[in-house]
């Protein structure tokens, strides 16, 4: 299997050939994806219906699970870097730290398979999912992560959905309206007015 993603990993790989613009485009998506993402569930949860910010908390918290999850799977199983191997070529500085499972991978995996299991959302998860490939795509290209690493990645976020979908609907149900009473009050504490921020 190593010999694979190894294999996987050199065909994908990026080198001091590669034009300009493919390593440029490559560099906006693994360094900017993350805060474009943040910034679009923000205002997603800003102008969303109370069904809406419902299926993103449930979506940002199966992320979070999955983000700890990596964490702890990373003190366990410490897989190397491809540049520490002294494989391809790295396009980009990055830490030495464990490559498996991939964070990003898992971010937007998460996010993706969760939007994916509500009607209202799927269209949504199917525009994550296909940036979290091109986030997947440019990390292996630029040389910091290996293919198996993004698939593990995809194996942990979607079972960090599902299990956050098979929670009781009380409890998603009260998260969302705690959430939203604390958010209403701070706009209301604030002055912001409902226009710009709609109350639902």
């Amino acid at each position: 299997m190593e010999q694979i993603n190894i294999a996987a990993f050199l065909a994908i790989n990026g080198s001091a050939q590669s034009p300009i613009v493919l390593v440029q485009f490559a560099l906006i998506l693994a360094n900017y994806s993350v805060l474009a993402i943040a910034l679009w569930l923000i205002l997603a949860w800003v102008r969303g219906t109370a069904l809406r910010r419902r299926h993103l908390i449930e979506a940002t918290t199966a992320a979070l699970f999955g983000l700890g999850y990596v964490q702890l799977i990373t003190l366990i199983y410490r897989h190397p870097r491809p540049f520490q191997l002294g494989l391809g070529q790295q396009l980009m500085p990055h830490l030495p730290d464990a490559s498996f499972p991939s964070d990003h991978g898992t971010l937007f995996f998460a996010l993706a398979f969760s939007f994916f299991l509500h009607p209202e959302t799927r269209r949504i998860g199917a525009a994550v999912a296909a940036l979290g490939c091109g986030v997947a795509w440019a990390r292996v290209f630029l040389g910091v992560h290996f293919p198996f690493d993004m698939l593990g990645s995809a194996v942990l976020a979607g079972a960090m959905a599902k299990a956050v979908a098979a929670l009781p609907q009380r409890w998603r149900v009260g998260v969302t309206l705690g959430l939203s009473a604390i958010y209403h009050k701070l706009l209301d504490v604030l002055h912001l007015p409902a226009a710009l921020f709609p109350r639902p």
